[in-house]
């Protein structure tokens, strides 16, 4: 270490020490890879279709005999939990010559030796098996030892993506990565361990709640995609120079920055849901989000049939149509079911509008990239394929094919290559996308925008996380449909509806100078209003060059 220039560690705990013996040191988090992700759906899906046998699990996955003192930070209070509900179990591992953890030396448990279930240990490739099984993770650590207190959020995240819910003692890396009772639960002491097992144990709709939750934090906070980011920083700042200053600066802020409020996700129920748990996970979800488009949904579900990727995920959700569109989506995907790895289709309890019913979309796939296509348009055969492979090789947020319109007009749109500062103008990439789940979870997921430029509001979010998109090389790979009621059209109507957008997206993105669309230049009204709030020295907003209109 002392030979270092640069020093990493997986926790803060472990930066500190660093520091201390005077090194430069980051956090890059343990994180999960998209392998690790696919094994652990797969896992969660094998489970759920074993249907439920009436037991709860605690299950405590220790991979060695030095865990002895750590959990007897709980022992007490699974064993009250236990003799207080006969369904649970307590869930443990053995190796080929014993038991990884001597129960024998915990004598709250004597007596519970039938309550027990003992699981062989298994290779780490097949760890998300075992802890799918589970229904409560515990995470207890020796809080305030310096051995246990540097130990990683590991445990928490490798629950989340099977769908159970932590436990854990509170140590530092467990309080920064969980919410307490909404990511998981922080437990100090005996009454403490015991209130939060008492209340999984006794509440099935917390565990789900809980476990769905944590799954959508852990995705960006640490999944490969802000690992890689993380990484470039580092290698900036090894480079030395204004390398070094600018990726210091970016880190700082990042570091100010809040998190982002988790997805708005409404209430919805699954009406149909096909598929073979055990086969391998495809990569993509097509997500169509519906609502009374009973004349145009077979069109769109067809494009997505066709597409040449053969190993693909597709996810209708009807946000409560008051016409035939459900019923249309549901025998279509009665029919056409065996062309998907897994196909599924939701309902909203309530209507909740196109960016909430996206969201239920994205919360739904279990795949690391959503393509979102709206009800009334196409996707042409290749374009899931292109999209696919240009993500994967250029590491974007997301990635936009260039959409020909048709119907009611013909024309180009999200044609234009990727430039955030182009965005400052106005919006020229429709939400036909491919999108990493991992972005949409980093900024919140999709926000209702009164009039329709949610995706636009979703691009800016990106944009000020540093997180890009990439236009699909090639020719026009997706239909736009213009008619009477899409949404060109509809918002194009009513100056009032555009005028409250801008307003309103400007107000949540403070670095946006929009160009009024119907006539190519900046509002009068609105170049004034913002000159006056403009700091002191600041340059007053001049005219500019009409911005390419997407939707």
């Amino acid at each position: 270490m002392s030979m270092a220039d640069l020093c990493v560690g997986a926790t803060e705990e472990l930066a500190q020490r660093m520091r201390e013996a005077w090194r430069p040191a980051l956090v890059i988090p343990n994180t999960f890879d998209h392998q690790t992700v696919a094994a652990s759906r797969r896992a969660a899906r094998l489970w759920r279709a074993a249907g439920d046998d009436g037991l709860v699990r605690m299950g405590y996955a220790s991979g060695s005999r030095t865990h002895q003192r750590d959990f007897a930070q709980c022992a007490g209070a699974v064993a009250q939990v236990l003799r207080a509900h006969p369904e649970c179990r307590l869930t443990l591992f053995k190796a080929p010559d014993g038991p990884v953890l001597f129960v024998e030396e915990f004598e709250a448990l004597n007596g519970l030796e039938g309550q027990i279930e003992w699981r062989d240990m298994v290779p780490l490739a097949r760890l998300p098996e075992e802890i799918a099984r589970f229904d409560i993770n515990l995470a207890p650590l020796e809080a305030g030892n310096p051995f246990c207190e540097a130990k990683s959020e590991l445990k928490f995240f490798e629950a989340a993506l099977v769908d159970t819910p932590t436990v854990a003692s509170p140590t530092g890396p467990f309080v920064r990565a969980m919410r307490h009772g909404e990511t998981g639960m922080l437990a100090d002491g005996e009454e403490a361990w015991r209130a939060a097992l008492e209340a999984l144990v006794s509440d099935a709709g917390l565990r789900r709640r809980m476990a769905a939750q944590a799954k959508r934090d852990v995705l960006w906070r640490f999944g490969p995609e802000r690992r890689q980011k993380l990484t470039g920083a580092l290698l900036d700042l090894l480079r030395g120079g204004r390398a070094a200053a600018e990726a210091f600066e970016l880190k700082t802020l990042e570091a100010l920055r809040p998190q982002a409020p988790a997805p708005t996700i409404p209430e919805h129920a699954v009406v149909f849901e096909a598929g073979d748990p055990a086969a391998e996970p495809a990569e993509v979800s097509v997500v169509i989000p519906l609502y009374n488009y009973a004349h145009h949904i077979e069109e769109a579900l067809a494009s997505v049939a066709a597409q040449s990727l053969a190993k693909l995920d597709l996810v209708i959700v009807d946000d409560r149509s008051t016409d035939e569109s459900l019923a249309v989506a549901l025998a279509w995907a009665k029919a056409n079911a065996a062309r998907f790895n897994r196909l599924a289709v939701l309902q909203n309890a309530v209507n909740s509008g196109l960016a909430f019913t996206r969201n239920v979309g994205f919360e739904a796939a279990d795949t690391p990239y959503v393509m979102t296509l709206d009800a009334d348009n196409r996707l042409l055969p290749d374009c899931v394929r292109l999209c696919l492979e240009t993500i994967r090789a250029g590491g974007a947020a997301f990635v936009y094919p260039a959409i020909r319109q048709f119907g009611d007009a013909d024309g180009l749109i999200s044609e234009a290559e990727y430039d955030p500062v182009r965005l400052s103008a106005g919006n020229y990439i429709d939400a036909m996308a491919l999108v990493s789940r991992a972005a949409w979870s980093a900024v919140g997921g999709y926000d209702h925008i009164k009039g329709g430029w949610e995706d636009f509001d979703f691009w800016c979010r990106l944009a000020e996380r540093g997180l890009r998109g990439q236009r699909a090389p090639g020719p026009p790979l997706a239909e736009y449909r213009v008619h009477e009621t899409s949404m060109i059209r509809a918002a194009a109507s009513r100056a009032d509806t555009i005028r409250r957008m801008m307003d309103e997206l400007e107000a949540r993105h403070p670095w946006l100078t929009l160009i009024w669309p119907l006539e190519g230049r900046r509002r009068p009204e609105a170049a004034v209003a913002k000159a006056k709030a403009a700091p002191r020295g600041a340059r007053k907003p001049g005219r500019r060059a009409p911005a390419a209109r997407g939707r």
